[in-house]
């Protein structure tokens, strides 16, 4: 054990220093003093540290308040070094490279058509991530969202519902030994929840559910100020309880499940139904948009059952934020309005009242980027609570 303490507050000392700068932006080792409680050497060996972790950019001198010492200034490195973040979803796949502060740039981002097969998938990811490492700088960590249940003991894919090709995979270890670089996974909307606490709309929030609806139905939630994961990492699959027991076949085995009535895709399963033909989100809105047809009451329908989806939420959670990402907002107008006055109707009155109710961009990508962020900070050691 005393050979141990050292380096377990070594660890603290450094998550706290990064975790200060993330938060704080620029910084100079005597402000993290300040704020963390540290001493100025301590401070000085973790900034030194994480330097040479590649954690952290130099950015010049600067005088606190413009008075005193000019002390060296420090940020979350974004020029020095690079996370990717890979977003795999049934029919495009996404891969950017970002900074150590989340940022990135859409016009960097590849788009993969996703292949049939889970080789190809391999192939077809390891050639973008190659190409965006191949210059520039040092790429730290890989995060991969993925569309399905992961076993968080070894990372492989349990039951990808609308992916089956992803079955038994493991997609992480299978792209860190293809690119040498430390990969982390997340299921989608774990990591979609995790962008929108550390970068997005939730930012600092405590309590908050996103659910999303553009391909499956996905449910997340941050409690306490902390990702939602259960036991083995597949929390949140409430997509999968049946609303209607003589239902579409969902893609986990039973009928009816909520995937199969409450989303982007059950809505045009709906709209293809009507027509005589299969037709895809993308076609719909195109042809919505054209005057080609009139879906609000398939929109209708499907409302119904995405407000029992989040009222469920609601009353599970009690979050002070839920939200949702959904395309079919866009396709008639007020849509998202008849949704929030049907969860009110369908929550518990206090539940409800206290909580707001929003739409999210669902930026599968960024939660790629948030998940290889939240895997290099944890690799650092245990956090503190340096507030």
């Amino acid at each position: 054990m005393r050979s141990g303490k050292p380096r377990l507050i070594r660890q603290l000392n450094d998550r706290s220093v990064f975790e200060a700068i993330e938060e704080m932006g620029l910084s100079s080792r005597a402000q993290l003093s300040r704020v963390t409680g540290g001493s100025a050497p301590t401070m000085a060996k973790a900034v030194r540290r994480l330097r040479q972790l590649g954690l952290l950019d130099e950015v010049g001198l600067s005088s606190p308040d413009g008075a005193g010492r000019p002390g060296r200034m420090f940020r979350v490195a974004k020029v020095s070094s690079q996370v990717i973040g890979i977003a795999i979803d049934y029919r495009y796949c996404r891969v950017t490279p970002a900074g150590l502060d989340g940022g990135y740039n859409h016009e960097n981002i590849i788009t993969i058509k996703t292949p049939a097969d889970y080789r190809s998938l391999l192939r077809d990811l390891t050639k973008a991530v190659r190409k965006l490492t191949a210059d520039g700088p040092k790429t730290l960590a890989m995060g991969v969202s993925v569309p399905g249940m992961i076993d968080k003991s070894d990372g492989r894919v349990l039951l990808s519902p609308n992916m089956h090709c992803l079955d038994g995979q493991c997609v992480g270890v299978d792209l860190e030994t293809e690119t040498g670089i430390k990969a982390y996974v997340l299921h989608e909307t774990l990591a979609s929840c995790l962008a929108e606490q550390s970068y997005g709309l939730a930012k600092k929030l405590e309590h908050l559910v996103l659910i999303s609806v553009m391909e499956g139905y996905a449910c997340s939630a941050v409690v306490a100020g902390q990702l939602l994961e259960g036991h083995d990492g597949m929390a949140g699959e409430m997509g999968h309880i049946p609303v209607d027991l003589n239902g579409a076949q969902c893609g986990c085995g039973n009928r009816g499940c909520i995937e199969t009535m409450a989303t982007d895709q059950s809505l045009a399963r709906r709209v293809g139904e009507r027509l005589g033909r299969r037709i895809e989100v993308e076609e719909m809105a195109d042809m919505v948009s054209a005057g080609q047809i009139d879906i609000r009451q398939d929109i209708n329908e499907t409302l119904a059952y995405l407000a029992i989806g989040v009222a469920s939420a609601v009353n599970t959670f009690n979050p002070e934020l839920v939200l949702v990402a959904s395309r079919m907002f866009d396709f008639l107008p007020g849509a998202f309005d008849d949704l929030i006055n049907q969860v009110r109707q369908r929550s518990v009155r206090p539940l409800v009242n206290r909580c707001r109710i929003i739409r999210s961009a669902g930026d599968k990508v960024q939660g790629g980027v948030a998940a290889a962020l939240r895997g290099l900070k944890n690799s650092l050691g245990p956090t503190m609570n340096w507030r």
